[in-house]
């Protein structure tokens, strides 16, 4: 009987404006640890920000509540091994 593959963790990035699927980016440890404002920009999306990640603006907001500059990719809610963002205005 053949091994089942396993998943490996990923990041779904999709915008709500354009309805697409911008990015799907598999995870590594050390990716998930790493601040989801600076990850997502990393990917070449922009992501809105005037207090240059201190929390005050709240530009960088995704899926309706979380703001980026002040949480780790870890951090998003996880269904199995994929968690999902979605940006507003892209």
């Amino acid at each position: 009987m053949p091994e089942k593959k396993q998943k490996l963790p990923t990041l779904e990035i999709h915008g709500l404006a354009s309805k697409k699927m911008l990015r799907k980016v598999t995870l590594t440890e050390a990716s998930k640890k790493e601040n989801l404002m600076r990850f997502i920009k990393n990917q070449g999306l922009p992501l809105a920000s005037s207090c240059d990640g201190e929390g005050v603006c709240h530009l960088c907001i995704v899926n309706e509540t979380m703001i980026t500059c002040q949480m780790a990719v870890e951090d998003l809610p996880a269904k199995g091994q994929i968690r999902k963002v979605t940006i507003g205005y892209l």
